[in-house]
């Protein structure tokens, strides 16, 4: 990272469903995810995702449309998010053909997807294998042990952490960085619903599991964004 690009450093909310029109400080950078049937439109000039998530496949031809339009404005920095979930009842190979489009546009336009997965890392590291030259996948929320995270960054296939790897004592990913020593190359954060949180908190509960300094965190993340979204940032 030069000197320049340090100094324009935020902190990154790869990932927020909540409200559009929500300020955040100027030390924030975030991409705010709208899904069609779920939150409203993105706001003019903001940054964002767009995506048909699997929970709301109903007119899912015409959320797509809707999906693909957006997605082709310069202000879209990824595809999704859009995945698989076994934890509803709606038929898997449905979600997956779904999920294909939405493979093929990112690919079609050069954009990184984000994922939804619960319960179906092995299909996504089968989707990931069979599409080949694809854009880079992020997978958000990421709930996993220690060999979920490396199997994924071993693939380049980046994580997004979510609150819960401090807020959540049952959860995979609490036990994974309490406890193992995590690879920041493929890492980044967000506040997916929570309209509550400042995307600080989480990268200072991080810094603070990981005996890291909280300004080379910083750093290390907005180098991992420059180089998912292929430029330099300076924004």
């Amino acid at each position: 990272m030069t000197s320049k690009e340090s100094e324009s450093a935020k902190f990154i909310d790869l990932h927020g469903h909540s409200g559009s029109n929500k300020t955040t400080s100027i030390e924030d950078f975030r991409i705010y995810s709208y899904s069609p049937q779920i939150n409203d439109l993105p706001r003019d000039g903001q940054f964002y995702s767009a995506g048909v998530h699997p929970w709301k496949l109903t007119d899912a031809v015409s959320s797509f449309e809707e999906v693909k339009k957006l997605c082709r404005l310069d202000d879209c920095l990824l595809v999704g998010e859009a995945g698989l979930d076994r934890a509803i009842e709606t038929d898997l190979n449905e979600q997956e053909k779904i999920f294909t489009w939405h493979i093929e546009l990112a690919n079609e336009l050069g954009k990184p997807l984000i994922i939804h997965n619960v319960r179906c890392l092995s299909d996504i590291f089968r989707l990931h294998k069979t599409h080949k030259d694809h854009t880079a996948w992020i997978l958000h929320d990421f709930n996993g042990t220690i060999k979920d995270l490396k199997d994924c960054h071993e693939r380049k296939i980046y994580t997004s952490l979510g609150p819960r790897f401090y807020e959540s004592s049952n959860a995979k990913i609490q036990e994974t960085i309490l406890n193992n020593k995590v690879d920041l190359e493929y890492i980044f954060f967000e506040t997916d619903d929570r309209s509550d949180l400042e995307i600080s908190q989480l990268y200072k509960e991080f810094a603070v599991r990981q005996k890291l300094q909280l300004a080379d965190l910083k750093e290390q993340i907005w180098c991992n964004l420059s180089r998912l979204l292929g430029k330099n940032l300076t924004i």
